[in-house]
């Protein structure tokens, strides 16, 4: 089955499968690679990914990407604004916006989990309307200790059971895999115990890095930062365990699909550079194609791009916007939330999309960056 993909048609088919990777990496990343955030903007001369040794692992090298980030002191959080270089329009608005239900409120802002760090401060809407919240919510917890109580079932959904890639995927996909990960510096022993999908996570994290992104510059960090600089409750629209699962938990047919869709560096790269162009100018058009439109390949969806349609986006956007109605329902005092999400989740004519499945449940959804 997977041969037949090999040849002509798959290797057309390659620029469409990019996006699955890159799409499913932002929610891979922030568990992978966002565990590092202790409240503040902090980081190091070099950018690298490092295994831990684990006693299914024989050989373990470290994954390194020469790409520099200036290092931000503690206190760099509240000067972000003074330092900040304007971009195209009044900064990032994330379609920022407002629904209401007695006296509680909820803004809906879209992030992108990676950023630059001329990105802040953001549009003026956004600005204010942290400033008017008394509770900020993300769609997972993503400090260290909640990565740490997990770390070991984490590892558990990212190795191989007791083979190696090279037995794991077909000759022919192992092949035109391997001639992808050479692009990137990678050797063999340092992936060979890891799925193809985790594999392709962090190859995806290496082609943000090298257009100068990271999601330790990302908007969510940015917006917890915040919160907890002002001291103000963090609440989270999913269990770390549940999206966990979603992100890892692929059957092995996806595994084969993830492995297809790894590409060249310069392939990835130049798909990151559109993406985050667009999120900097907020072509919200361009936006909804690269993150709904680009995920189908072919005229059927595969089982990895059905997959990513109907649970990592359209599941997983009911499941906030259910939590967003429980939160304006059920609160009994006054609160304005402040809910941070990937913006993938705010586009879109599905309730792949939170602001329909809101409008469909009754509510009503005010734009604020107008």
């Amino acid at each position: 089955m997977f041969q037949r993909l090999m040849g002509g048609i798959a290797r057309k088919m390659m620029r469409k499968y990019i996006a699955l990777t890159l799409i499913l990496t932002v929610l891979c990343s922030l568990l992978l690679f966002g565990c590092g955030y202790d409240g503040s903007f902090d980081y190091a001369d070099d950018v690298a990914v490092e295994f831990d040794e684990v006693e299914e692992a024989e050989e373990w090298e470290e994954w390194e990407v020469e790409d520099e980030a200036d290092i931000w002191e503690d206190e760099a959080l509240g000067e972000i604004a003074e330092e900040a270089i304007p971009i195209e329009g009044d900064g990032i608005h994330g379609l920022i916006s407002r629904v209401e239900h007695g006296d509680n409120v909820v803004y809906i802002f879209g992030s992108m989990h990676y950023g630059r760090s001329h990105w802040y401060p953001l549009h003026p809407a956004v600005e204010e309307a942290m400033r008017r919240s008394d509770a900020f919510v993300f769609e997972t917890d993503i400090t260290p200790e909640a990565q740490g109580a997990i770390a070991s079932e984490m590892l558990g959904y990212m190795m191989l059971d007791d083979t190696t890639l090279s037995e794991f995927l077909e000759e022919d996909v192992f092949i035109q895999m391997m001639e992808a990960v050479e692009t990137y510096g990678v050797s063999y022993s340092s992936i060979r115990q890891f799925t193809p999908w985790v594999v392709g996570v962090f190859l995806a994290e290496i082609a943000y890095h090298r257009v100068g992104i990271t999601s330790t510059y990302g908007i969510d960090f940015y917006v917890m930062g915040f919160a907890r600089t002002h001291g103000l409750p963090i609440l989270y629209l999913n269990p770390l365990e549940h999206e966990m699962n979603l992100a890892f938990n692929l059957t092995d047919e996806m595994q084969h699909y993830a492995a297809l869709s790894i590409e060249s560096l310069d392939v990835a790269i130049g798909y990151v550079e559109m993406l985050v162009h667009a999120y900097e100018t907020q072509d919200i058009e361009q936006i909804t194609a690269m993150v709904r439109e680009d995920l189908i390949s072919g005229e059927v969806p595969n089982p990895l791009e059905e997959y990513l349609i109907n649970v990592v986006i359209i599941q997983r956007s009911i499941e906030f916007a259910r939590e967003m109605i429980r939160l304006l329902e059920q609160t009994e005092e006054p609160t304005t939330f402040f809910v941070t999400m990937g913006i993938g989740h705010m586009v879109g004519d599905d309730y792949g999309n939170v602001f329909n499945y809101l409008l469909d449940a009754g509510f009503e959804v005010v734009p604020m960056y107008r």
